[in-house]
């Protein structure tokens, strides 16, 4: 079975220094050894990169370009990567007017068009409730797996 990592996933299992990175990290060999196949998108790594390239004093890793490269290298190499398919836009779209989203919420609902269209039903998630308005989905967090 496969399941699409959050960002906050991601973030969190690069940066061994984050407090939260030995319970993602356990939780991803949870589902590893279950059987699962970890996924990123396109849009993972374009959210990785801000955070990594922006300034430490405003929440980010404060890694050069060169430094962000090399560990979107790393992170490609541990999951699999779905790209977007012909009709992201169109599924996205239907995705915020059914849903009714608005402002910063629009990100995540592109990632759940990125998962109905591979056929994925569970994100792995550190905010679950980000994603509750979509019924065709199931959060997990690392305390589910």
């Amino acid at each position: 079975m496969r399941i699409l990592l959050d960002t906050n996933i991601v973030l969190r299992n690069a940066v061994i220094t984050d407090p939260q990175h030995p319970q993602v990290h356990d939780a991803l060999e949870r589902l590893v050894q279950g059987g699962w196949e970890l996924c990123i998108g396109v849009q993972n790594m374009v959210e990785f990169w801000v955070v990594a390239t922006r300034p430490t004093n405003v929440n980010g890793l404060g890694l050069s370009p060169s430094q962000a490269e090399q560990e979107i290298a790393a992170i490609r190499m541990a999951y699999t990567l779905l790209r977007d398919p012909a009709d992201a836009m169109e599924r996205w779209l239907d995705l915020c007017v059914r849903y009714t989203v608005s402002g910063r919420p629009a990100h995540d609902a592109r990632l759940v068009a990125l998962m109905l269209a591979h056929g994925i039903t569970h994100l792995f998630t550190l905010n679950p409730t980000d994603f509750s308005r979509y019924t065709e989905i199931t959060g997990l967090t690392p305390d589910d797996v």
